[in-house]
């Protein structure tokens, strides 16, 4: 992987930055699975704009991501819990691909710092595993799809000079989508 960064800061408000990744990813887990070559540009932004006589921040940011290595849910059958397997890309277990972006309002008054956060995040290639008695050792990912996640981070920080204390606030939603249709 490289990654290179453009920064441009026009003047004492506004301040953008522009990254882009390059990402190579080989994976042969046996001689049985075919090889995996995955390359793929990852484009990241960020725009800030400061106001000129009031302590206020906004902030714009979003990019596109590859993951090599996570988790799959499994469902071993009816009657047990859910449990989840850790994977590494490969034909069987395609790379997790996301698009997300960020916009955060900020206040900064010396002794106090709140701050609220809007995040969305859309992933493809989420995978799904069912080991229970409709098992088909022939299709190794049964449910393929995408997700969707969406949220708000509230945070109030206060700084004095013998103490700090935090108090943080999230809020997020996640719906995943199967190829059978069928959602979680």
């Amino acid at each position: 992987a490289w990654h290179a960064t453009y920064m441009f800061q026009p003047s004492e408000q506004w301040d953008f930055s522009f990254g882009l990744r390059r990402v190579g990813f080989l994976s042969q887990l046996a001689d049985t699975i075919p090889l995996l070559s995955d390359r793929s540009w990852q484009p990241r932004w960020r725009l800030l704009w400061r106001a000129n006589k009031l302590p206020i921040t906004i902030k714009l940011a979003g990019g596109w991501y590859r993951q090599f290595l996570y988790q799959v849910p499994l469902a071993l059958d009816e009657l047990s819990s859910d449990d989840e397997l850790w994977v590494i890309a490969s034909n069987y277990f395609p790379s997790l691909r996301s698009r997300d972006w960020q916009a955060e309002v900020s206040l900064n008054t010396g002794n106090f710092y709140i701050s609220a956060e809007y995040f969305r995040k859309f992933t493809d290639n989420i995978s799904a595993r069912d080991f229970s008695v409709a098992f088909n050792p022939n299709d190794p990912l049964q449910f393929r799809g995408t997700a969707l996640a969406r949220g708000l981070d509230l945070l109030l920080r206060y700084q004095s000079k013998t103490y700090q204390s935090w108090l943080a606030y999230s809020y997020t939603k996640v719906d995943q989508r199967f190829a059978s249709g069928g959602e979680a």
